[in-house]
C-alpha cells in the first residue's frame, strides 16, 4: 500500500488473507495423533509445528536453533515435526536442514509422503489443519512471505507463536496488537553452509519465553485468546465481506 502510493499515487484498500473463524479445528478420528505416535512422538513430547513447505527463505534453520535451546533448557523431550515437502530447487537445503539437525542433535519428523501412505494404509486422513491442535508451539521463522498464511493458522488454532519479523508482519499486522515470541528482524549468513543466524541471546530468550509460555497457563491463555480475537476482527472471512461492501458502495 505505501508502495504504490509512494510510486502511482495510488491509495490502495489491502484485502488480506482470511480463515473462516466460525469453523473448529481437531483431529478427526485422532488419525493426527496416531501419525504422529507412528513416527516416534510421545504423548509427553513437547511438539513444535514448522507447517510450512521446506522453502529457502523460510530459515527453517532458526527453529531448529529454538528447538535446540528449548531442549538444552528443559527435561522434557522436543521434537520439531515438519509437515511440508521440498520442491525440486530446494532438496540442497533440505538436505542441508538434515544434516544441520543431526549437528545439533534434535529431534525432527518430516512428514512429506508419510501422511499419504498413512491414509492409504488405515483410510484416516491427517490433514495440515488437524496437525495445529497436536502442537504446543508453532515456528514461523520465515525472512520473506507476501503476508503469512502460516502465521493465521497459528492465531486460528490458538497457539504460541515463534516468528522471524518479516517485513509484511511487522508493517501491516504486528500493529494490530498480536503478540508472538520474537526472533528479532536481522538475520546472517553462514559464509559456509548458506544458513540463517541470530544472535544466541535472541535464540535463547525465544526458547526461555516458549517454556515459560507451556509452564504458565494464563499467561498462554492471555496470548493465544487475544491474538485469536484479533485475528477474528481483521482476518475473518466477516471481515472480508465488510471490506467488499464498503469498496462496492
Amino acid at each position: 500500500k505505501v508502495e504504490l502510493y509512494k510510486r502511482f499515487q495510488i491509495d490502495a484498500t489491502i484485502h488480506p488473507d482470511t480463515l473462516d473463524f466460525d469453523l473448529q479445528i481437531d483431529d478427526t478420528n485422532g488419525s493426527c495423533r496416531e501419525l504422529l505416535r507412528r513416527c516416534g512422538v510421545r504423548d509427553q513430547d513437547i511438539v513444535v509445528l514448522q507447517a510450512t513447505r521446506i522453502v529457502r527463505r523460510k530459515n527453517i534453520e532458526l527453529a531448529m536453533d529454538v528447538v535446540s535451546e528449548m531442549a538444552r533448557k528443559t527435561k522434557r523431550r522436543v521434537v520439531l515435526v515438519l509437515t511440508g515437502y521440498a520442491e525440486k530447487r530446494d532438496l540442497a537445503y533440505q538436505q542441508k536442514l538434515q544434516n544441520y539437525a543431526k549437528v545439533l542433535g534434535i529431534n525432527i519428523v518430516e512428514l512429506n509422503g508419510l501422511s499419504s501412505s498413512f491414509a492409504k494404509e488405515t483410510g484416516n486422513v491427517c490433514n495440515l489443519m488437524s496437525m495445529y491442535p497436536l502442537a504446543d508451539v508453532i515456528t514461523y521463522p520465515s525472512q520473506y512471505e507476501g503476508f503469512g498464511n502460516q502465521f493465521l493458522e497459528a492465531v486460528y488454532a490458538k497457539k504460541p507463536i515463534i516468528i522471524w519479523e518479516y517485513p509484511v508482519y511487522s508493517a501491516d499486522i504486528e500493529p494490530l496488537g498480536f503478540q508472538a515470541i520474537s526472533l528479532g528482524d536481522s538475520v546472517t549468513f553462514d559464509a559456509i553452509t548458506g544458513l540463517a543466524k541470530v544472535g544466541s541471546d535472541v535464540v535463547s530468550k525465544a526458547a526461555s519465553m516458549a517454556l515459560d509460555l507451556l509452564q504458565n497457563l494464563a499467561k498462554r491463555n492471555q496470548m493465544v485468546d487475544n491474538n485469536y480475537e484479533l485475528g477474528k476482527k481483521y482476518f475473518s472471512y466477516q471481515n472480508t465481506t465488510v471490506l467488499w461492501n464498503k469498496l462496492l458502495k
